[in-house]
């Protein structure tokens, strides 16, 4: 360990103590004693209505997140359709945190969770249209996760197909 290590977690630690946090007006927060949510912190509801927000250090934890819109990408799949047409596909997704409590006490990394969702629900129903019902797969896949996504304080405010197209090297090596 470097000396400039050693001196930042020093400074870490000792920033630790200091019993105040901020929370900005594009974070949601949530306070943890013994790994429970005690109170969802803004930029609202801190010291005066300001997003100061006192801790009892050594026994709490403060945790904030970005609460803006997000959009991510998932990796390009590729899967055969019912009508046995082999397609690749990936999604845009626009997604924010509505409920840092939620979220805190379900998952530990919601862009992985999210991508990692919407990925599993599509590979599953893809195999489920034809090619040409295509139009209607983001609509499925939205239906499919949205629900439990919102049981962890996350919301999807849009998802679309970055890329869909008829994947011909999976028909050369499938043999079809």
């Amino acid at each position: 360990m470097t000396l400039a290590e050693l001196i930042s977690q020093f400074a870490e630690q000792i920033l630790g103590l200091i019993p105040l946090r901020w929370v900005n007006q594009w974070e949601q927060g949530v306070l943890m004693r013994a790994g429970q949510v005690r109170k969802l912190l803004t930029h609202e509801n801190g010291l005066f209505g300001t997003g100061v927000h006192f801790i009892v250090p050594l026994l709490d934890e403060a945790h904030t997140i970005e609460a803006n819109a997000d959009t991510v990408l998932t990796p390009v799949q590729v899967h055969e359709t019912q009508d046995g047409e082999a397609v690749s596909f990936s999604f845009a997704i626009r997604w924010s945190v509505v409920d840092a409590a939620r979220l805190f006490s379900s998952i530990h990394e919601p862009k992985d969770t999210l991508v990692n969702e919407v990925v599993m629900s599509a590979g599953g129903l893809i195999g489920t249209i034809d090619y040409d019902d295509a139009a209607c797969f983001p609509d499925e896949v939205y239906r499919d996760v949205s629900g439990r996504l919102e049981e962890w304080g996350i919301e999807i405010e849009a998802l679309h197909l970055a890329t869909f197209a008829r994947a011909r090297t999976m028909r050369l090596i499938t043999g079809s």
